[in-house]
C-alpha cells in the first residue's frame, strides 16, 4: 500500500516542524523570566503553587512535538521517548 499525497506531505513537512517546535519549546523553558526558582529540589509535579496548571501547559507543550515524530516515525515508542528526553534535559538544565 503506498501513501497517498497527503501522507507524504504531512511526513516530509513533520521534520522541520519537530526541529521548529522543539526550538520554541526551549526558549519557552529556558529564558529566564525573572522569577526565582524554588528553593530545594521539588520531584513533585504538581506540588505548590500553580502545579497543576504548570502540569497541563507542559501537557500542551509537548503534545505537538509528540505528534509530529509519530507522523514522521510511525513510532508511539519514539514519540514518547522523545518528549520524554527534551523534557528530561530542560528539567536538569
Amino acid at each position: 500500500m503506498t501513501d497517498g499525497p497527503e501522507d507524504t506531505t504531512a511526513r516530509r513537512l513533520s521534520a522541520p516542524l519537530a526541529v521548529l517546535w522543539t526550538s520554541v519549546i526551549l526558549v519557552i523553558c529556558l529564558v529566564p523570566t525573572g522569577s526565582a526558582p524554588p528553593d530545594g529540589i521539588m520531584l513533585c509535579l504538581i506540588c505548590g503553587d500553580g502545579g497543576t496548571a504548570d502540569f497541563i501547559l507542559n501537557v500542551i507543550l509537548y503534545l505537538p512535538l509528540g505528534l509530529l515524530v509519530r507522523i514522521r516515525t510511525g513510532s508511539l515508542a519514539l514519540a514518547l521517548a522523545a518528549g520524554f528526553l527534551l523534557s528530561l534535559g530542560v528539567e536538569t538544565a
